[in-house]
């Protein structure tokens, strides 16, 4: 009789483990990986971009990279139809809705409050009161005093360094704005020379002989031409000669000499060369004794 109470005993227990195992085995997914391991993981999760998520209890989520599950092998081990994983894994994650947020009750300030607050006042200032007298202190509108005589000392001192600075500012700027001034000026004044001096032709003193010089006819230079009168002259072919053609002695000509302008203008730009050179060593110097003076470097900007 025990023996059949026993048997019926562990036949009862092994199929409440069996239900036991099918329940837990119809709520769990088998994740297999790709070295060959295999996860069991609930029923229900999400797939957000490269990364499988499922929640263990609430509030503790896992996570696992997809590079390393083997989606094939996975789906073989569920029974799963081919492509039913990231079907599976599209169902949206349940969010836990966030619990009202509890009315919490406000306390209203009264005069009762107000005035326990003003006793307070009041005995601190006695005590301070008493304190300050021990310690030979000044007093409170004494000390109010002071330091409104120091933040209206502040505030002068402040304002004459703000003065000060708008002076040496405006100092420095109009110095820089001289020294630019006379740069471009002499860089100006080289151009102009430079290009009149490209401008000048290239000329001797003395040039070449002209072409012809009319000197008139040939008897007036040769009397004995009288003697032998022409056809052509008694036609009225006046200094023609005997062959028709013109009398005419080469004579030379001065043409309009170049030299003494090139020259001044040569002298001229050496000397505006040697001022620019001159201006650019000065503004080093000026440079130099803005820095020493203190002087902000936007002051030399234009």
């Amino acid at each position: 009789m025990i023996r059949r109470k026993r048997t019926f005993a562990g036949r009862v227990l092994v199929v409440a483990l069996a239900l036991a195992f099918g329940a837990v085995s119809a709520n769990a997914y088998t994740i297999v990986m790709r070295d060959g391991r295999r996860v069991e993981i609930p029923d229900e999760f999400t797939v957000t971009g490269s990364m499988l998520t499922y929640e263990t209890s609430p509030g503790i989520q896992v996570t696992i990279q997809l590079r390393t599950i083997n989606i094939d092998a996975t789906e073989r081990a569920n029974g799963a139809p081919r492509g039913s994983f990231l079907t599976k894994s599209s169902k949206p994650a349940q969010v836990n809705a966030a619990p009202p947020e509890q009315a919490t009750a406000r306390r209203s300030i009264t005069n009762a409050d107000l005035e326990e607050y003003r006793r307070a006042r009041l005995a601190s200032e006695k005590a301070y009161e008493k304190r300050r007298r021990e310690l030979n202190l000044p007093t409170v509108d004494v000390q109010r005093q002071e330091v409104a005589a120091v933040t209206e000392r502040t505030t002068e001192q402040l304002r004459n360094r703000r003065s000060r600075n708008e002076e040496n500012e405006a100092y420095w700027r109009e110095r820089a704005t001289n020294f630019r001034t006379d740069i471009a000026a002499n860089e100006a004044q080289i151009d102009f020379v430079r290009q009149r001096l490209s401008e000048l032709p290239v000329s001797n003193s003395l040039n070449s002989f002209t072409s012809v010089y009319p000197l008139g006819p040939v008897s007036v230079l040769n009397p004995s031409y009288r003697r032998f009168p022409s056809p052509y002259s008694r036609r009225g072919y006046g200094g023609y000669g005997p062959f028709g053609q013109p009398n005419f002695f080469p004579m030379p000509y001065r043409n309009y000499d170049y030299t003494y302008e090139r020259q001044t203008l040569t002298n001229q730009l050496n000397d505006l060369l040697m001022q620019r050179a001159a201006l650019r060593v000065r503004w080093k110097e000026f440079e130099e004794e803005a820095r020493r003076a203190g002087a902000y470097p936007g002051w030399l900007r234009p």
